[in-house]
Order: structure tokens, then sequence, then C-alpha cells
């Protein structure tokens, strides 16, 4: 479910400040600092995927970026295609076109190489302007839940032959731009006999991830229609939703992304496919993308998002900027628990603005993330609620500074032990590493 943000309007009360009194108005939460609440931590992000579904991608993760991507940068998942349209001319796993698959086969292998325990993510292949299932699957144009169920059953029979266990299957990928028409009817007979098939042949059965949708309005329409029927939610384990930041403007594309959670029906959310889209088309992800992404990213801890898998993610090993704030995200947030956070901007996220969310790493570590979209430099006190600080440790981003940001040390506030303060300059990312006493 969703994940609410606490509003500590503590007026008058004895709360071990950092600075100043907290503010009467909504939209003023504290008197100029971040008030992190450490003792209320909502769910951990206990997954982190890395998508081999965009074309070349498979080919290109090599022994080199596996161990960097599944050892160093911490991703404990892989998705892959189901190449349906591609790889599956006809029914049976001997009619499998090997080809289809042979770079995935050894993205997986190596990624298990790097990291024995990452799991495998495999979902639907969707193919721009052009059929995305192979026409003996269809009937009338649109999918055929049973002939598709047997599509399904080939490939992880397949996978299973080349040594390769499909941990999740995610049935469907967005619904909206493919001709499959899988309604929740057909989904629930599509799902309950993939399972039957796999416990009859002594295959383990994957969890499903579903609707997979375009966005959280196409998902949440679908997943209504699903608790509609008989089985309600029983062959679903995660809801998976596609997150584009380049929508996050639209409206109410980010309060549907927050409704989400209140369709789940306990099973917990899933960003199957995160994208920090290029905003200006100019054939890279420049820092105006990486501030959308941040605010997108904050959206998902106020949601409650507990796995998400990276469409497009950029190494470090890239040199880009992207690239080192992706790796730094990654690291930073698996394990964690997001935890309620105050500012001085108010508890709702936008630009021209200062916004900040914490996570809680463990006993005796958070993690803070600041995004100064408002035009100004902001001098802060920070106070971990009821804590003592030891230290705090950043990374900061900007337009014009490197690509692997500027690091320092933020000042421990004499006989405040509870906080810590810096700088947030205008128009800049920072990560800040605070370690408790």
């Amino acid at each position: 479910m969703r994940f609410a943000f606490v509003l500590a309007l503590v007026l008058g009360a004895s709360v071990a400040a950092c600075s100043g009194d907290v503010g009467s108005s909504d939209d003023a939460i504290t008197d100029g600092r971040i008030l992190v609440h450490f003792g209320n931590p909502g769910a951990a992000i206990n997954k982190w995927g890395y998508d081999v579904k965009q074309d070349g991608r498979s080919a290109a993760l090599k022994p080199a970026l596996a161990a960097e991507l599944f050892q160093q940068t911490g991703f404990n998942l892989l998705r892959v295609a189901v190449r349906a349209a591609e790889g599956h001319p006809s029914a049976g796993v001997g009619q499998i076109k090997d080809a289809a698959y042979a770079d995935d086969l050894e993205a997986i292998a190596h990624a298990k190489a790097a990291s024995p325990t990452v799991d495998v993510f495999a979902s639907l292949k969707l193919v721009p302007n052009a059929p995305s299932f192979p026409g003996w699957v269809k009937s009338g144009g649109d999918v055929d839940a049973p002939r598709y169920a047997v599509l399904l059953e080939n490939y992880l029979e397949y996978m299973h032959d080349h040594g390769v266990t499909i941990d999740w299957l995610g049935v469907d990928n967005e619904r909206l731009w493919n001709e499959g028409n899988i309604t929740a009817a057909k989904y629930n007979t599509i799902a309950s006999s993939v399972k039957a098939w796999c416990k009859g042949h002594g295959l383990a059965v994957p969890g499903f991830i579903a609707a997979e949708d375009y966005g959280a309005k196409q998902d949440i329409a679908w997943l209504d229609a699903l608790w509609g029927t008989n089985p309600r939610f029983d062959h679903v384990d995660h809801v998976g939703v596609h997150v584009y930041s380049k929508h996050r403007d639209e409206a109410g594309y980010v309060e549907s992304l927050h409704a989400l959670g209140d369709h789940d029906h306990g099973k917990g959310l899933w960003d199957s496919e995160l994208h920090w889209n290029d905003l200006q088309e100019d054939g890279d992800v420049q820092f105006d993308d990486i501030q959308r992404g941040m605010l997108t990213l904050m959206d998902h801890f106020d949601s409650g998002f507990h796995a998400m898998t990276w469409w497009a993610f950029q190494p470090q090993s890239n040199g880009t900027k992207a690239g080192h704030v992706m790796s730094e995200v990654v690291r930073s947030t698996l394990g964690a628990q997001p935890l309620p956070t105050d500012d001085g901007d108010g508890k709702t996220l936008g630009g021209g603005k200062l916004n900040s969310r914490a996570l809680k790493n463990g006993p005796s570590q958070v993690t803070l993330w600041v995004a100064n979209q408002d035009g100004k430099h902001k001098d802060q006190w920070t106070e971990i609620e009821s804590e003592k600080i030891a230290s705090a440790s950043y990374v900061q981003w900007s337009a014009t500074g490197p690509a692997a940001g500027t690091t320092g040390n933020a000042t421990i506030v004499p006989k405040h032990h509870a906080c810590f303060s810096m700088t947030y300059p205008a128009h800049t990312i920072t990560r800040v590493t605070v370690t408790l006493k």
C-alpha cells in the first residue's frame, strides 16, 4: 500500500529542533530545515532490476559490465524478453528460433556468473509498429488465451532446457500499444494454465507481474477489472506498472501513481519499467532529464514501491553524469526504507522547489536525497529526529559540474548532535550519507 508521509506540525513542542520553529502553514512544514523522522520507516526497496529488453542490451552485457552492475552497483534482478513474435513461429519447444534467444542466454549467464542469486524476470517484448504476437496465438486479431499460454510454456521449457529458471513472468507489456487485447479474463486463463503446466512438468512456478501497462491510470482500470473476476488476484504476485518521467507533469499522472497502491490489494508495487526520458530528444539524458527523473524517483518513495526495473540504465563506467547519478541511486536505495521527511517547501514534489526525501539503510545509516530546483542557494540544517549524528558525507551534481559530482563532508551542528548543516546550491542534486552514533 502507499507510504504516507507524516506532516509534523509541532507548534511549540519540544522536538530538539536544530533551528527555528516549525511553520504553521501546510506548505511551510519546517522553517528552513529538513526534518527526518527516523522511527517510522516504510517498506524496503528489495529489488533493483537491470533491463536488457531494449535492442542491443543483451549483446552488450559482457562479463565486465555484469560485474559492475551486479556486484559493484548492486542490481539483484535481470529483466529479459519473451520474444513472442520473433522467436516462436509456431507451437512447440523445437520450433523456437535459437537465434532469437542466443544473446539473452549469454546475458543471463554473465549476470549469474557475477552474482548467482540474481533473479530473472521475463516479460513480453513489445514490437514497435509491428505485431507483438505471432499469428498462431491469435484469433480474430486478438490473443487467444490457451494458445498464448502454450507459447509461454514453450518459453519456460526452452529456458529450463538451457539451464535457466525464470523467477518472474510478465504476461503482457503495455497493453495500450499492442494488439493482444489481453483482458482480465484472458489473463486468468493464461496464468492459471501456465502455473498448472509448470507444476505438472516439475518446473518452478514463476511469480506473476501484472499488468505492466503504460502508466498507472491504465493499470488501475485493468486491475479493477481483474478484481471483479472470480479468482480476483489469485494469479498476481506483484502489481507492475511502467512509469515515464517525461509524463510526470501531465494532469493526473502523479496522482494516479499515488493511487495505484489503493488497487494492489496487498500485492505490492513494482515499477517494471522505470524511464528517465530524454526530454529534449537530444540523444542523451541531460541534467534537466536527471532533475525530473529524481522527482519521479521520489514519487516512488512516496507511493510505496518495493521494486524497480530500470529501462535504458546508464552504468557509471559510461562516464556520463546520468550514469553516476543512476548508479548512486541504486547503491543508496537497495534494501533501504523510505522515511517520512519534512522540509520548508512542503510535502508536494515539484519543479521550482527544494525537494528532499530520506531513506533508512540500516540501524545506523540514513541516505538523504535533495533536488534543489528553486533557483536559489539553500543553506539548510537537517535533523535526524531523536538520533545523534557521527558524520555526514555528500556527493553533489550540477549542470556544469563534473560527471562524478563534487564530494565533501557536511558540518555537524555544535550542541545539536541530531543535526548537520550544508548548502544545496541552485539547481543541484545531492546525495548525503549520514552515519549515526
